[in-house]
């Protein structure tokens, strides 16, 4: 969910506030735009509560099946204090959970029957 209004143009240096929400627990993150070349890659990083720092990278690449279709990738890293430790292991866990639930989504809306 957005927090921050949608800018009518993004480029590099663009921030967005977002609300990610893992297991429950929402977590405000602040999103700049630190690679912008459309229509074939982005990148973002994110720095939210408790230290909490995520990148998350965008690519689009002709699929090399069909020539009619793109292949998406993301990458996502996460760090900060919350995801050290023990208690960090679980959160990342969680997370990493949560965003392949949300690619497996984003391929069911998007990938062509």
């Amino acid at each position: 969910m957005w927090r921050s209004k949608l800018p009518d143009t993004l480029e590099k240096g663009t921030t967005l506030e977002s609300i990610v929400e893992v297991k429950g627990m929402p977590n405000r993150i602040k999103w700049t735009i630190v690679h912008f070349r459309p229509p074939e890659a982005m990148t973002l990083n994110g720095d939210g509560k408790g230290g909490v720092k995520v990148k998350l990278i965008g690519k689009v690449r002709p699929s090399p099946k069909d020539a009619e279709a793109s292949t998406v990738s993301f990458d996502v890293h996460l760090g900060g204090p919350a995801l050290f430790g023990p208690i960090g292991m679980v959160v990342a866990g969680a997370l990493k959970g949560d965003i392949r639930e949300s690619l497996e989504r984003f391929k069911q809306v998007f990938a062509r029957a």
